[in-house]
């Protein structure tokens, strides 16, 4: 076993969760770098005693040239006797979409990896990238003013993706084919310098290295010290946001108790629960603590994030989802389940949130379980059966003189006067479902049932309802 060899599998050991008899997909373009690792992988297989699977996208921006790498990788496999999946855009992809190509084409692939590695049922998707591919991702971030995330560059190893390759450079890779006869494809547009990260490659890497040879191994070596101190920032980040959000929103005096590096982060971390798919970068996350800074007692939004609403409600900040105006009118018939079998749920999307409903006989041997049925919750409500000689249960918008009867309260009152008496913003008012059974309002929901309907001791048949909103 060769040195290299030696280093790559030291480097799978690194790899936390990575044990013999696994499944793993190898990312292979064709190119030096993926080629190389397939070849390691398949010199270590037995060792391990791996299940290795060959994946291969073609963007299809190079017409013959990536048909080409296609194929290539394609002999490959059946030469190894891998088995082989490849995949392409839709015809007229590159046409229709726009954005940063490098960026689309990345998207594609990494989707088509995760899809094959679910259907394979693999453990791993296998990354090719290198020590010179690290150091250029570095610089490349700090270029664009990243944070510690970004200069820590790539890990070895993160969610299923792994990057055994990354110890090495790329001269020792090709060192290592060539020592071996072993043939690779060459992409031509890694020279064109019409793309950013190829300019940094060919001229400000050379100019770096001519600072300090050991450039790469230096930037290398302070991404791992980095990647420490971002891990520990991180754990922080973790135990603050234990404690400064709950119910789904950021208490801001606690909030601002900690450093400005945790506020970043614990801010962070809050958006991208509540927004995985949404990059959020460090001015909108600055344009947000600046403004709670200043508006210490202000109600209302704050700014917005990918279609939503960052809203402050005094001490208090949430996420809310944006909706056009004309989008708020909206009427869902409940459908009753069986007496004592089962229940029904309806999805409300306007106002962010699920419906279920139970119904239940109640009888003596019952009785005393269900007394509980008087003490309603915000969440959930239990009505007599009673209800439904008013009419079908639905859950509907707002409409202008909208009244009911809450409980703990004497007489009736308009809901729009109730939302104000409770101080509820104007912003949140309009998401605000209601049930109604005919013309009758039964529960703002969320908020206050009508005391007309709800269940008691005397109830021969109780209606369960539960509302649990999803933002």
């Amino acid at each position: 076993m060769n040195t290299l060899t030696k280093g790559f599998c030291q480097s799978l050991e690194n790899v936390e969760g990575f044990t013999k008899g696994q499944k793993i997909v190898l990312a292979i373009s064709g190119g030096l770098d993926s080629t190389a690792m397939l070849w390691l992988f398949h010199e270590v297989a037995y060792q391990y005693g791996l299940q290795l699977v060959v994946a291969h996208y073609n963007h299809n921006l190079r017409g013959l040239e990536s048909d080409g790498d296609e194929a290539f990788v394609k002999a490959l496999a059946e030469t190894l006797q891998l088995p082989f999946y490849s995949a392409r855009p839709q015809e007229g992809y590159w046409q229709s979409s726009q954005g940063n190509k490098m960026d689309r084409a990345r998207r594609l692939r990494y989707a088509f990896f995760q899809e094959l590695a679910q259907k394979v049922d693999a453990q791993w998707i296998a990354l090719a990238h290198h020590g010179d591919d690290q150091a250029e991702t570095i610089l490349f971030q700090l270029l664009r003013g990243s944070g510690l995330k970004g200069l820590a560059g790539m890990p070895l190893y993160h969610g299923n993706l792994m990057r055994p390759l990354l110890p090495f450079r790329r001269q020792e890779l090709e060192d290592y084919m060539k020592s071996q006869s072993k043939a690779w494809r060459d992409d031509s547009s890694n020279e064109s310098l019409e793309y950013s990260r190829n300019r940094l490659r060919h001229q400000v890497m050379p100019l770096l290295k001519s600072f300090n040879p050991r450039f790469v191994e230096s930037i290398n070596r302070t991404a791992e010290l980095v990647r420490a101190e971002d891990r520990y920032l991180e754990q922080c980040a973790i135990e603050s946001f234990e404690k400064i959000v709950a119910e789904e929103s950021i208490h801001v005096p606690s909030l601002q108790k900690e450093a400005l590096a945790l506020q970043r982060r614990v801010l962070q971390i809050y958006l991208q629960k509540k927004l995985p798919s949404a990059f959020i970068g460090l001015e909108k996350i600055d344009e947000i603590l600046h403004k709670l800074r200043l508006e210490v007692s202000a109600n209302g939004e704050v700014t917005q994030v990918a279609g939503h609403r960052v809203i402050r409600e005094g001490q208090l900040v949430k996420l809310l989802k944006d909706l056009p105006q004309n989008d708020l009118s909206y009427a869902y018939k409940l459908s009753l389940p069986l007496i004592n079998e089962g229940r029904t749920v309806k999805s409300i999307p306007e106002a962010f949130g699920t419906v279920t409903l139970s119904y239940y006989e109640i009888n003596e041997e019952k009785k005393s379980f269900f007394e509980a049925f008087t003490k309603q919750s915000n969440k959930q409500i239990f009505l007599d059966e009673k209800v439904l000689q008013a009419g079908d249960l639905v859950v509907r918008s707002r409409q202008r003189g909208d009244r009911f009867y809450p409980t703990g309260m004497d007489g009736s009152k308009k809901i729009k006067d109730f939302l104000i008496d409770k101080k509820i913003p104007r912003w949140e008012r309009q998401h605000i479902p209601l049930l109604v059974a005919g013309k009758e309002v039964i529960w703002l929901m969320g908020y206050r049932a009508d005391r007309r309907y709800v269940a008691n001791r005397e109830s021969r048949g109780v209606i369960e309802v539960r509302w649990d909103k999803n933002i």
